[in-house]
């Protein structure tokens, strides 16, 4: 919709990937990506009409790099984009500029998709690194407080009470328990 006016309708795949509306252009092209690289946001140029006093012609001809004589008195229709006739597109352009306009944006948001799954994985790369640090950090804190507890184990008088190493119900060591003996 611009300016109360369908411009473009179709299947979310066919408007994202192949977009046949200089307006639906634009505002692909506006999107903030994940990969701030060569991804500089390029806005449409202008402002929106008055819905009050929209223009004559195509609502978007006031705003669009590609219009023509004919944009500013009539008013197009929706038509079957690149013939889906459940894809479409109301554009006065020839279809071949829609054709190579839709191909571009396609190129580039199959390369955007690309590199957010890319940085989607480094980042889950990441998170199991820093998973596995904690899990070495407690691992190395374990191990330090079981140093601990030999050291004071060998400092310890026999004739000391320690306390009881976990034991089952039938009286076995539970799992992941030791028993220490002098």
């Amino acid at each position: 919709m611009y300016a109360a006016k369908p411009a473009e309708q179709g299947a979310c795949e066919d408007v994202f990937y192949r977009p046949h509306h200089p307006y639906t252009w634009g505002l692909m092209r506006s999107l903030p990506h994940l990969t701030p690289v060569g991804s500089e946001l390029k806005p449409i140029p202008g402002t929106p009409p008055s819905l009050l006093n929209p223009p004559s012609g195509c609502r978007f001809h006031v705003r669009c790099p590609y219009a023509m004589d004919v944009c500013r008195t009539v008013e197009p229709a929706l038509e079957p984009a690149s013939g889906d006739s459940r894809h479409l597109a109301a554009c006065h352009l020839e279809e071949h500029v829609k054709q190579r306009e839709a191909m571009a944006d396609e190129t580039a948001a199959k390369a955007r998709a690309a590199q957010a799954e890319a940085d989607v994985k480094a980042a889950q790369a990441s998170g199991l690194r820093q998973q596995a640090a904690v899990h070495l950090g407690e691992a190395t804190t374990s191990r330090g407080q079981l140093n601990e507890q030999w050291d004071r184990a060998d400092t310890m008088d026999p004739a000391t009470p320690t306390p009881e190493t976990p034991r089952s119900q039938d009286n076995r060591e539970t799992p992941g328990s030791m028993t220490v003996s002098k």
